[in-house]
């Protein structure tokens, strides 16, 4: 965390590149402070990259969200018993991994440790 603006109620960030990344959104940060990040969207002209602290990592079956509390299931999979399965395992991982996570379309059709596989390499 290189400063914080709280007019702005925003940080910029040193990652490494020419400018520094902005992130809106700067209650609970400290000046000096080392915090995770996704780059959002690159820097362009004199502006640096936005930058996002809660951020998803997604995988062909499983996308793992940090800072969230909600497990999903995909809302193209039909209920039924193949369904109840997905959202207990989302359950599961959600527990395991310690991050919410979503079960894409193509789970419903995936093993169930494939699933497990996939969202632990995230």
């Amino acid at each position: 965390m290189e400063k914080i603006a709280k007019k702005l109620d925003a940080a910029f960030l040193d990652i490494g590149m020419p400018q520094n990344a902005y992130l809106a959104g700067c209650e609970n940060l400290k000046e000096g402070q080392h915090i995770l990040v996704q780059v959002k969207r690159p820097g362009f002209d004199a502006k640096g990259p936005k930058v996002l602290r809660h951020f998803e990592l997604a995988g062909s079956l499983v996308v793992l969200k940090e800072g969230g509390q909600n497990n999903s299931v995909s809302q193209s999979i039909e209920a039924g018993p193949r369904r109840k399965t997905l959202e207990a395992l989302a359950q599961d991982l959600h527990k395991s991994l310690g991050h919410p996570v979503t079960l894409r379309t193509q789970a419903a059709q995936a093993e169930d440790d494939e699933i497990r596989a996939q969202a632990e390499c995230l």
